[in-house]
């Protein structure tokens, strides 16, 4: 493809190779339609920036990123709720990934909680990952179980270490009765 020799030595080789020579590279070449076909078989996410705010419900049956903030419910198949993003509303979903503040339930097969995750609600799901330093303050309810045992109650942060001290202890708005 890319040679040394002058272009009177190329104009040469061109004109020995024949008109039929010079239009077979152009079979590898896709065509539009198959371009269009390959870049409809990915999907691009759906993605809400840093400076959008966004009153009302989102349905998506894609990807959605969420870098601004949504004043409503989210539904959608892979939710990734970014450093930035904010809901004040329910996340359902496949796969919802947190880095962001959530007020409102988290819903899904498989939830993330990244290290900056700041979650004040309750998180319902088949598999949880909670990186350490992620902030929970609701209950964490795995969605396959029926009895009450799967229930646990869940504040301050998270360690990679083990439990923190006090949590599964009942807090002072938990307790009903004297003493």
């Amino acid at each position: 493809m890319f040679s040394k020799t002058g272009s009177s030595q190329r104009s040469a080789q061109e004109t020995q190779a024949g008109a039929g020579a010079a239009r077979a590279p152009a079979a590898n070449v896709p065509s539009q339609a198959q371009s269009q076909g390959q870049s409809q078989a990915r999907s691009v996410p759906s993605i809400i920036s840093q400076d959008l705010i966004i009153k009302g419900d989102l349905i998506s049956k894609g990807e959605l990123q969420v870098d601004g903030n949504v004043e409503g419910d989210i539904k959608g198949t892979n939710i990734v709720l970014g450093p930035t993003g904010s809901v004040s509303g329910n996340v359902n979903g496949e796969m919802v990934r947190v880095a962001g503040k959530v007020q409102g339930t988290v819903d899904a097969a498989r939830v993330e909680l990244d290290r900056s995750a700041k979650v004040e609600g309750d998180v319902r799901h088949d598999i949880l990952a909670v990186a350490a330093g992620a902030h929970l303050v609701g209950k964490v309810l795995r969605r396959d179980a029926s009895s009450s045992m799967s229930e646990t109650k869940s504040t301050g942060e998270s360690t990679s270490t083990g439990p923190k001290a006090g949590v599964g202890k009942p807090q002072s708005e938990d307790v009903k009765g004297g003493d």
